[in-house]
């Protein structure tokens, strides 16, 4: 058997945008949320419950790692993101909003093999906890940013918040 272009998806496969900027200093990034609900008891004698509440849909902040000249920027010619983002530092960082796009894509092999592309997309964010560290040694210095989620991140176009309940708008009465 032959096999051209077949690989997994891995860290070499990733590409990283933000407010439409590409990178190719991203380190490292987690991404994370959760639906809070809750389990609805009744009085079963088998303990076991009737259902759980819609709940809310809660985002973790994302966690992420770039290089520290990608962030501050190197000259007037790259004014990093820290320049973008406070448009050519006529704002604050909380002042504007931003999406991210974090892509894995391998090429498909010409028998139609291999993973192709997994596009996780965040439409709202913003910085709220940049955080630059210094230690003795030979790796490249990193800056640490914490960002919110505002608006529900989409894998491949499926997002873990409710659809429905979004669309569903008003209840009987209203």
């Amino acid at each position: 058997m032959l096999r051209i272009g077949k690989r997994m998806l891995s860290w070499n496969s990733t590409k990283f945008k933000m407010a439409g900027q590409s990178s190719e200093k991203i380190t490292s990034i987690d991404i994370g949320e959760k639906i809070a609900d809750e389990l609805v008891y009744g009085n079963r004698r088998d303990g076991t419950p009737h259902g759980a509440t819609a709940g809310e849909w809660q985002p973790d902040n994302v966690k992420l790692k770039m290089l520290a000249d990608e962030w501050y920027g190197t000259s007037a010619l790259n004014v990093g993101y820290i320049g973008l983002l406070s448009l050519g530092k006529t704002v604050g960082l909380s002042d504007t909003e931003f999406d991210m796009q974090w892509q894995f894509f391998e090429e498909v092999g010409p028998t139609g093999q291999g993973p192709g592309t997994v596009t996780i997309y965040l439409p709202v964010c913003r910085i709220v906890n940049p955080h630059l560290a210094g230690a003795r040694g030979v790796a490249g210095s990193e800056v640490d940013l914490d960002i919110r989620v505002i608006e529900p991140p989409q894998g491949n176009g499926v997002q873990l918040a409710s659809l429905i309940r979004s669309f569903s708008g008003v209840g009987a009465g209203f």
